[in-house]
């Protein structure tokens, strides 16, 4: 999944799994970072980050987050939450 968005005059693209882009698209994606950098901003998801080829790991700061149900999490905020199946959600780590 791909989106483009628009922020103050600066673009965003969001790239989900970006570790399943070949060796030749992470290369073609790290020349646009270098050439763009000053109006473009990339955000990029990755479930396993020793995919992503050497390069964009210098180029790209990372943040981890952990899996956590929801249940636990409305707990650990002091919520109240039903007793039923949720989704899981992701926490800064």
């Amino acid at each position: 999944m791909c989106g483009i968005f628009e922020w103050n005059s600066k673009k965003i693209t969001l790239l989900d799994e970006a570790d399943y882009l070949s060796n030749n698209a992470q290369a073609a994606l790290r020349a646009f970072i270098e050439e763009f950098s000053d109006n473009h901003s990339i955000i990029m998801t990755c479930n396993f980050k020793n995919r992503l080829i050497e390069p964009l790991h210098c180029c790209i700061p990372s943040t981890k987050y952990m899996r956590i149900d929801c249940i636990t999490w409305c707990r650990q905020q002091g919520m109240q939450c039903a007793e039923r199946q949720h989704d899981s959600a992701y926490v800064l780590l």
